[in-house]
């Protein structure tokens, strides 16, 4: 009897300008490193919104991204936005709370994210740092 395998494929969306560009690649390459080795069987999909790629620019990408979050889509599962607009998209998304341990939420509290990141009572935003 053979056993059915099934990967995770997790799509991340993000805008960058030029220069950060190879930030967002290493992030990726580093998690599917990372999940190879352990066997998770997860794999981050990149979706990049850049100057090169699209006429988008930041602002019209976080209403793209609203729109597909008040419209329940799921084509992207993580997504990157500044802190800025983390009242906007509280409304939208979980607690991270909920689904990160306590001891990494306690580091991600530390400096602009518990200015930023919290709405409401929910972490929203998880920082991320070059």
């Amino acid at each position: 009897m053979y056993k059915k395998i099934y990967g995770i494929s997790v799509n991340f969306a993000y805008f960058a300008y030029d220069e950060i560009f190879g930030y967002f690649d290493g992030i990726i390459n580093d998690f599917n490193n990372y999940s190879k080795e352990n066997d998770l069987n997860i794999t981050l999909n990149r979706v990049s919104f850049t100057y090169v790629n699209t006429t988008t620019s930041t602002n019209e990408y976080s209403t793209a991204i609203e729109y597909l979050l008040r419209s329940k889509s799921t084509k992207y599962d993580i997504f990157t936005m500044d802190t800025v607009y983390s009242p906007r998209f509280s409304k939208y998304v979980a607690d991270l709370r909920l689904y990160i341990s306590k001891e990494l939420v306690e580091k991600y509290l530390q400096g602009n994210v518990s200015k930023n990141g919290i709405f409401e009572d929910k972490l929203v935003v998880l920082q991320l740092n070059k």
